[in-house]
Formats: C-alpha cells, sequence, structure tokens
C-alpha cells in the first residue's frame, strides 16, 4: 500500500512540473549514479536477476531519462551533469552498458573495479556473487551452514523464502567470516550441491557477462575512449570487519593509474564504512570517495559522497533524483559536496 501512495505522489510531483523545479532547485547538487550489472533477459537464469540487473531495455531507458535533464561527464566538479558509474568491474559494463552509452553519444563513465576478478573467468567469480548464485538457484530443500566446527544451523530453503535466508542467515554469516572472507561458507554449501552444477545449467554468455572480471587490455581501451577506471577494493569485503592492516591492503594496493581516480567503498550499508577506512583512503592518495547510497547522514563529505541506484520506473527515478523524496524525508534540499 505505502509503495502505491508514493508512486501515486511520484507521478503527481512529474505531471504537475514539480519535478523540474526540484531540479532547479537542486542543481549545485553533483548526481553520481550507480549501476553494477546490464545483461540481456533472455539470458537471466530462470528469468531472475541475481544482484543488482539492468535489462539492456532498463539501462537504456534510464540513459533517455537521465539525458532528460543532464549532461553526462566523468568530472565531479561538474555540478551540471550526472556521472555514470559501475561497480565490481564485469565484462557486461564494457561490453553491453559501454555499447549502450556508445549508441547514445555517451562516452565517458567511471568502473570501479574488484582486484579479484581483474583478468579473471566466470570460475574464479568474487565469493559474494558465487554465494547469491547458489541461494537463487539450487533446487529448494533442507541445507545447513556451520555456526562452528561442531553446530549446523539448518534451513529449508524455498522459492518463497530465498531472499528471507540471504538476509537473515548468509549475508551475516559472510561478514563475519573475515579470515576466508566468505570462502568457508561456500565451501559448506558446495559441498551439498556444487555450484559448478548450479552454473554449468546458466548460459555460458551469461557466465562470461555476469561473473567474469573485465581485462587489463579493456580498461585500457575505455580509458583511451574517455572513461575513468577506479578501485573497489581487492575482495569486496565489508571493510568495516576486518583489522586496520587488512584494511590498508585492500584499499591501497590498487594497480598505480588508478591511484588518481575516485575510490569506491564495496556494498551500500552504513556498517560496511568506519572512520579508519575513511582515514586510509585519505592517506592513499585518492582525491575523493563514494557511496551506495543517496543519504549517508552526517558522514557526508569529499571522502563520503553519495551516489544513487536508479529505480527502473521513470516516475519513481524523477521522485528520488531531483530531491523531491529527499526534500519530503529531510526537509530540506539535496547536499552539496564541494571537491
Amino acid at each position: 500500500m505505502k509503495s502505491k501512495v508514493i508512486k501515486i505522489i511520484a507521478v503527481i510531483c512529474y505531471y504537475s512540473g514539480l519535478v523540474k523545479l526540484f531540479y532547479r532547485l537542486n542543481r549545485r547538487s553533483k548526481r553520481i549514479v550507480t549501476f553494477h550489472n546490464v545483461i540481456p533477459f533472455n539470458l537471466l537464469p530462470k528469468g531472475k536477476r541475481i544482484g543488482l540487473v539492468d535489462t539492456e531495455e532498463e539501462f537504456e531507458n534510464k540513459i533517455i531519462e537521465l539525458s532528460k535533464f543532464f549532461s553526462f561527464s566523468n568530472d565531479l566538479r561538474d555540478e551540471n551533469s550526472v556521472t555514470i558509474t559501475f561497480d565490481d568491474g564485469y565484462k557486461n559494463q564494457f561490453e553491453i552498458a559501454g555499447r549502450i552509452l556508445e549508441r547514445f553519444g555517451k562516452t565517458n563513465a567511471t568502473v570501479f573495479v574488484s582486484g579479484a576478478i581483474l583478468n579473471n573467468n566466470s570460475e574464479n567469480a568474487l565469493i559474494v556473487d558465487l554465494l547469491m548464485h547458489w541461494i537463487e538457484l539450487v533446487p529448494e530443500g533442507e541445507y545447513y551452514i556451520l555456526c562452528n566446527s561442531n553446530i549446523k544451523h539448518k534451513f529449508h530453503l524455498t522459492d518463497q523464502n530465498r531472499q528471507e535466508i540471504w538476509q537473515s542467515i548468509i549475508w551475516p554469516k559472510f561478514s563475519l567470516d573475515t579470515k576466508n572472507k566468505g570462502r568457508w561458507i561456500l565451501d559448506t554449501l558446495n559441498s551439498q550441491y556444487p555450484i559448478s552444477k548450479i552454473l554449468g545449467n546458466c548460459d555460458q554468455r551469461y557466465l562470461d557477462l555476469r561473473l567474469s572480471g573485465v581485462s587489463s587490455r579493456e580498461c585500457e581501451n575505455f580509458r583511451n575512449k574517455g572513461w575513468k577506471i577506479g578501485w573497489h577494493t581487492i575482495n569486496h569485503f565489508p571493510l568495516s570487519r576486518l583489522s586496520d592492516e587488512e584494511k590498508s591492503k585492500e584499499i591501497c594496493d590498487s594497480p598505480a593509474f588508478m591511484k588518481p581516480v575516485v575510490f569506491s567503498y564495496p556494498y551500500g550499508e552504513l556498517a560496511s564504512v568506519d572512520k579508519t577506512t575513511i582515514d586510509i583512503v585519505k592517506e592513499a592518495g585518492y582525491p575523493c570517495a563514494v557511496y551506495n547510497l543517496p543519504d549517508p547522514g552526517n558522514s557526508i563529505g569529499v571522502f563520503f559522497m553519495p551516489r544513487y541506484t536508479l529505480d527502473s520506473d521513470k516516475f519513481l527515478l524523477h521522485f528520488e533524483l531531483s530531491g523531491i523524496k529527499y526534500f519530503l524525508t529531510n526537509f530540506r534540499r539535496l547536499p552539496v559536496v564541494k571537491l
């Protein structure tokens, strides 16, 4: 019911002209938009969007809507432009999203690469991606994860509770597995139903696009086209859970050409970034850093710049990006961050 009311308000704001008014009122607030995957609909396994996924049509429509109010630029100091960013560094971001952007005449975007999948194929995918695919595609049934070496936490997985199991059991255990970065959990699930069998039922083209990382050559090719390539840590693990030494390694061990580019913190929850993490990013020499929420509260600043993940519905997209949603929640205009 609440979502329907919000949709109605968004439609009214769009057709009444309030959206245009708020875009003007918030013209000094830089918009940075986050995308993760752009995958052809016919390749999605069982039609499922595993992780954050846009179809080609959805991505195209979002670019069209953005074009109504913004020019496109990688310059975060340009308040009148929108900056398109992609997290993780999957092949689909260059092969699919890049092709679409070029067709629209947009030859600049920023990709934040996770070191673990740079130059790697789908067999060496990010642990969190393999866990998500296991949960979404494994047959219904009884499974378990180990709470310690002796105690099994059993759960019954159905098509109706997959997301609930992810949120209540798998993700909490993953984020606490600082020693193995989630590998121990994946191995436990893999022993009950092999991830290789699950992925073997997926289209190979899907695996190449969705789970394989970009190559160094692809990075260089797109840099020559005007794209920027930034860093997204090595293992894509919640940084706040790690020791200071591990945080430093995850943040600082990037290729040299990425250091002058923006840094992107993994995940979109405030709990995944702490003050020490931000301090290490500053000391590492990155000029600024971005986050995955449009309103990170009092932490906002050059090293905690907000981003937007756009709704596929154009009314809800403009309801948020114009700043109306933020105004109704906070009774003020969108925050302004000066570089």
